[in-house]
């Protein structure tokens, strides 16, 4: 009888033989995706715009706050925001949870690091029940209290709101056109 893929842990570290859970060195790598010069390409044009509008953005928000105005999304978080946020929710939903996709999401993590890059890690059960850790990487732009987030070697892109040491993800997961919500907190 064929055996099926390998059943992980949620957080990766652990896989089940068929007797026993037995340590595994790294979480099992998500699945490689296609490149091309194109979507280089875009990819490049896309992070060029993004500049461009942020560099925009900030003049605006300079000017605003020069005249005595103010943003109507209330004030930036102020400082570094770099480091690790747990996932919590998923479109109001506290994990395990699913979204407008078919799998059940139980514990995730963003890493937003000093150098502008991130990481977002999700392990989930897919419809069969089988464990699955995956996640992106890329860097990040911050414009006031809203990221920009940019995947590696990918042409989608999403967005992040800063609060009170949270960051609110907007994401389509399964790129069906639906939008999902992901909190992460400190």
């Amino acid at each position: 009888m064929a055996q099926g893929p390998p059943q992980y842990s949620p957080d990766g570290r652990w896989m089940w033989d068929g007797r026993q859970w037995v340590p595994v060195a790294a979480p099992p790598a998500a699945a490689p995706r296609s490149t091309g010069g194109r979507n280089l390409l875009l990819a490049g044009g896309l992070v060029g715009l993004v500049l461009v509008l942020g560099v925009c953005g900030l003049g605006v928000c300079a000017l605003a706050v020069g005249l005595g105005g103010s943003s109507s999304t209330g004030p930036a978080p102020a400082g570094d925001v770099s480091g690790t946020y747990a996932l919590k929710q998923i479109d109001g939903h506290n994990l395990p949870a699913g979204g407008s996709f078919n799998q059940l999401v139980i514990d995730g993590s963003l890493q937003l690091k000093p150098d502008w890059s991130y990481s977002i890690r999700f392990s989930w059960q897919g419809e069969l029940g089988t464990g699955r850790y995956t996640g992106d990487d890329g860097l990040y732009t911050r414009s006031g209290s809203t990221l920009a987030f940019q995947p590696r070697d990918e042409t989608y892109r999403y967005s992040g709101q800063l609060g009170d040491r949270s960051v609110l993800v907007t994401y389509d997961w399964s790129r069906n056109g639906k939008i999902d919500r992901f909190l992460f907190r400190r």
